[in-house]
């Protein structure tokens, strides 16, 4: 039977043990770092949608705008009640007056 010395099982326990500490703290540290990243891609990921939800709000409402701006104008409401074929669905009453559009503009 081999016989080990006093100081080597001391040093083999304190070996061990550091091992041990050294494992666990890193372990840990592993785990926090892991859950703060996490979250920080959680918050980053929150932040984007919400943006880009803003901005495609943004937009439908800008393009609304110009829908209403581009319908204003008299030209395009002249093209939208004339009696052609092209593009209209909506052919009007027997006066050529759609029931929804305003009466065509004399030409000058």
């Amino acid at each position: 039977m081999v016989r080990v010395r006093l100081r080597t099982k001391f040093l083999l326990s304190m070996v061990l043990v550091s091992a041990g500490l050294t494992s666990l703290s890193l372990l840990l540290v592993r785990h926090t770092v892991q859950a703060k990243v996490v979250d920080e891609i959680y918050s980053d990921l929150q932040n984007s949608v919400t943006t880009f939800q803003s901005f495609q709000h943004e937009q439908e409402l800008t393009l609304s705008r110009f829908a209403d701006l581009l319908a204003d104008l008299t030209n395009t409401r002249a093209l939208m009640t004339t009696h052609d074929d092209h593009g209209g669905h909506d052919h009007g009453d027997e006066h050529g007056h759609a029931p929804h559009a305003a009466p065509p503009v004399p030409a000058a």
